[in-house]
């Protein structure tokens, strides 16, 4: 025997709402707890995941839905790993675009935050010297969103991030504006 529980009543009928779940745990003790079903209203299996590849990478960096984003930073992160140098086309449209990175940044859902800074880290590191142009856009958005993240993971990768700015720089430059930054706006 299997006992169906659906969780329905109404704050305004206490008594009828009290009565229902007195009915619902006698219905329990009487079919014992593991052939109990909790229905929440839907029938059948939940709905299967959205697969968000078929979408273009462009079209899934705005997407509303972090897992469509997420999504795109992890593919960008194989893109980027997988070129042959620092020169190559895959880097350009995200190279000539520091508003987009800074958007990457400061995503608003902090699983995609961390991701999209994970994905920063690639271009920088893989890019080299070209990316270095974007740092001026990118750290002050580290700085402000990133570094006093609740999550280790982002703060991790914000200050990778920075290092690898650092390290791509031709000049001490990078370090310099990092630096200022990092005493005024952060507690570390």
């Amino acid at each position: 025997m299997t006992c169906h529980v659906q969780l329905v009543g109404s704050q305004d009928s206490f008594g009828l709402f009290t009565c229902y779940w007195f009915t619902c745990i006698l219905n329990l003790l009487s079919v014992g707890l593991s052939s109990v079903h909790y229905l929440s209203g839907m029938d059948g299996p939940p709905p299967p995941e959205e697969d968000f590849t078929s979408i273009p990478i462009a079209e899934r960096l705005a997407h509303k839905n972090w897992k469509a984003r997420v999504n795109a930073y992890e593919s960008l992160i194989k893109t980027f790993q997988n070129t042959a140098s620092d020169t190559d086309p895959a880097f350009k449209p995200y190279i000539n675009n520091p508003d987009l990175l800074k958007k990457i940044a400061t995503d608003a859902n902090a699983v995609a935050q961390e991701k999209g800074v994970e994905c920063l880290v690639a271009l920088v590191k893989f890019a080299g010297e070209t990316s270095a142009r974007t740092r001026e856009a990118v750290v002050p958005a580290l700085v402000d969103k990133c570094l006093g993240s609740a999550r280790a993971g982002t703060k991790t990768q914000s200050l990778e991030l920075i290092l690898q700015y650092a390290e791509v720089e031709n000049s001490a430059a990078g370090v310099v504006v990092c630096r200022p930054s990092l005493s005024l706006n952060t507690r570390l």
